[in-house]
């Protein structure tokens, strides 16, 4: 999740979070509190990445109702109740494992789930458009 500014920060998170085979889902910064309860039970989102103290005050009355979340992450709110992406960052930096990275991205089939799109929800509850990794690069 982000403001909805073009962040880069945002694009290498997606890149990491595929090559490791976990499915990205994006979601709009706009939508309704229970627009997003819906999309994080929906996905079974078991980590959220925020990007801005306006929508982490949007998102964090309704973060106890998520059930599988386990895991939250700011992008750089040094004052949050949360941790901040860059220890995410640094605990790889300590602990690096690039054979065991090397496996799991050579597991990954070009079938299997990459990401999650969900629709705006103008005829209903949003729905999930679920994408490959073969839909994200060949199409």
């Amino acid at each position: 999740m982000d403001n909805g500014r073009n962040s880069a920060f945002r694009n290498t998170l997606n890149f990491a979070v595929m090559q490791i085979g976990a499915i990205s889902v994006p979601i709009y910064p706009t939508i309704s509190q229970e627009d997003y309860r819906h999309i994080l039970n929906h996905a079974e989102v078991k980590m959220i990445f925020i990007e801005g103290k306006d929508l982490r005050a949007r998102l964090e009355p309704i973060m106890p109702t998520i059930t599988s979340l386990k895991e939250i992450f700011t992008f750089n709110e040094e004052h949050s109740q949360y941790k901040i992406l860059d220890e995410l960052i640094e605990l790889g930096r300590q602990h690096p494992h690039p054979d065991e990275l090397t496996k799991i991205k050579a597991s990954i089939e070009s079938n299997e789930l990459a990401t999650i799109i969900y629709t705006s929800g103008t005829t209903g509850v949003q729905k999930g458009v679920m994408l490959s990794h073969s839909n994200l690069v060949n199409h």
